[in-house]
C-alpha cells in the first residue's frame, strides 16, 4: 500500500500530470488574462507605477476562487473520483498538487503576467512623463500581501469544494460572509476594547491559522472518501 508520507518525486509526477490534464484551461485562462491585462493596463491614459491593488485583486480572485470552488469537486462523482484516488500517490501529495497549483501556482503566474504588463504601460507612459519613476509590481509588498489573503481566502473555498457536493461557491461564500458580518457587527460593538488597534495584524494571523487548519481538514476530508470509494 502507498505511503501516506509525503515524497517529492510522486509530488512532482502528480502536479505534472494535473499540469497535463489541465493545460486547455491553463492556455484558455492566460489568452483571457492577457487579453485582459492588455486593454486594462495598455489601454490606460493616465498612469502610475505604483500597484493599483483594486485592478490587481480583482482577477486574481475572481479566477482563483472560482477554481478553489471546483478543486475538489470530482470526488462527489463516483466515476471520475476514481481516477483520482487511483493514482500512484499518497493522499497529501495528490490533494497538495492541485492545491498548491491552484493557489501559489496561479498566484504567482499572474503576478508575473501582471507585472509585465504594468511595467510596459508604465514605461510607456514614462515616455511622456519621464518624472514618473518606473517601479515593478513584483516589488511591492502591497502585491506579496494581496496574494497572501487570497493564498487564506482560496483555501476556504478549497475546503468548501471538499464538503459541498453541489453550489460549494455559493455555501462556502455564505458562510463567509456570515463569519465576516459577525466580526464587524463585534468590532462596532467595541467586543475587542484595545486591541482595535491591532485587530488588523490580529485578524491576518487568525486567518493564516485558519488557512492551515483548512488544509488540514481537507486533507482528512479526502482521506474519508478514499476510504469509501
Amino acid at each position: 500500500m502507498k505511503s501516506a508520507c509525503f515524497n517529492l518525486t510522486s509530488f512532482n509526477r502528480c502536479a505534472g500530470l494535473e499540469l497535463f490534464k489541465q493545460k486547455k484551461s491553463i492556455i484558455f485562462y492566460s489568452i483571457t488574462l492577457i487579453i485582459l491585462l492588455s486593454i486594462g493596463n495598455l489601454g490606460s491614459i493616465s498612469y502610475t507605477s505604483f500597484l493599483n491593488t483594486t485592478g490587481f485583486t480583482f482577477y486574481l480572485y475572481v479566477i482563483g476562487i472560482f477554481m478553489a470552488s471546483c478543486c475538489f469537486s470530482i470526488i462527489h462523482h463516483p466515476r471520475k473520483n476514481q481516477d483520482f484516488f487511483m493514482l500512484p500517490a499518497s493522499i497529501m501529495e495528490k490533494m497538495l498538487s492541485r492545491a498548491l497549483l491552484s493557489s501559489i501556482g496561479f498566484a504567482l503566474g499572474y503576478l508575473a503576467l501582471y507585472s509585465l504588463f504594468h511595467f510596459l504601460a508604465s514605461a510607456i507612459y514614462h515616455l511622456n512623463n519621464p518624472d514618473m519613476q518606473l517601479k515593478l509590481v513584483l516589488f511591492q509588498k502591497e502585491a506579496w500581501l494581496t496574494i497572501l489573503k487570497f493564498l487564506i481566502f482560496h483555501s476556504f473555498f478549497m475546503l468548501g469544494s471538499c464538503y459541498f457536493k453541489r453550489f460549494s461557491f455559493i455555501k462556502t461564500a455564505i458562510i463567509l460572509a456570515i463569519g465576516f458580518s459577525a466580526k464587524n457587527f463585534m468590532v462596532d460593538q467595541g467586543y475587542f476594547g484595545m486591541l482595535n488597534h491591532h485587530l488588523d495584524t490580529i485578524m491576518l494571523v487568525l486567518m493564516v491559522l485558519m488557512m492551515i487548519i483548512s488544509y488540514v481538514c481537507c486533507y482528512f476530508r479526502l482521506k474519508e472518501h478514499e476510504a469509501s470509494a
